[in-house]
């Protein structure tokens, strides 16, 4: 088997490696908080499933650098102006419509307008911008087995190939979509969820913005 190099404690151990975590490793980096990211995937997905991106999340996308990037890898907004309804993929067409947020009304209400991007499209973007960034750290085929609390931290045990190795961390966030019953936690370092939401890719600045307030009124 193949050994794995020792892991340093971190300030934020961060479970998954989809839209939301990377996201978030982006976030707590350009902030410079130390973060370990793990998605126990080998890669990005390499399935489309989510595609279309609303606003507000592109306004989050321009706030980390990534949003000119984001709308290079997706379609050209004019070839996501409608959505079809047909029979099968080249029957029928049944409906055509203009969803309501391509509206020119809902266009005026941000200087930043969605975009279509596939999730296998979108996640190496940000995967990119994420591992170019400091002091944030990235391990794809990394599984998060199980964590506990001690009465300061986060005590997690991570497999990589065939080997465990136990990380300590001050703050986990589990971005690792819909697979446990309680979608995305924040696990405070006294025991306790801080912050439980079945959408937080919605916004994902509001994990961070509770592990930021956590830490600098711990900071001393």
């Amino acid at each position: 088997m193949t050994s794995v190099p020792a892991m340093r404690d971190v300030d934020v151990l961060i479970a998954g490696g989809g839209p939301v975590g990377l996201t978030a490793s982006i976030l707590l980096s350009r902030l410079g908080v130390a973060s370990l990211l793990v998605e126990r995937h080998p890669g990005t997905s390499l399935h489309p499933k989510a595609r279309g991106i609303n606003a507000r999340t592109m306004e989050i996308f321009r706030q980390c650098g990534v949003e000119a990037a984001v709308r290079a890898a997706g379609l050209a907004p004019g070839r996501s102006g409608f959505i079809v309804w047909t029979r099968s993929l080249a029957g029928e067409e049944l409906e055509r419509r203009i969803p309501a947020r391509s509206w020119a009304e809902a266009q005026q209400i941000s200087p930043v307008l969605r975009c279509l991007c596939a999730q296998d499209d979108l996640e190496p973007v940000l995967r990119a911008h994420a591992e170019a960034l400091g002091p944030g750290e990235l391990r794809f085929g990394t599984e998060l087995v199980e964590f506990r609390q001690d009465a300061d931290h986060v005590v997690a045990t991570l497999r990589e190939s065939g080997s465990e190795r136990t990380v300590r961390a001050r703050y986990l966030i589990a971005a690792d979509g819909g697979i446990g019953p309680e979608g995305a936690v924040l696990v405070r370092p006294d025991g306790h969820v801080g912050w439980r939401c079945g959408e937080a890719a919605a916004d994902p600045r509001r994990v961070i913005a509770t592990v930021l307030r956590r830490l600098l009124a711990t900071a001393d």
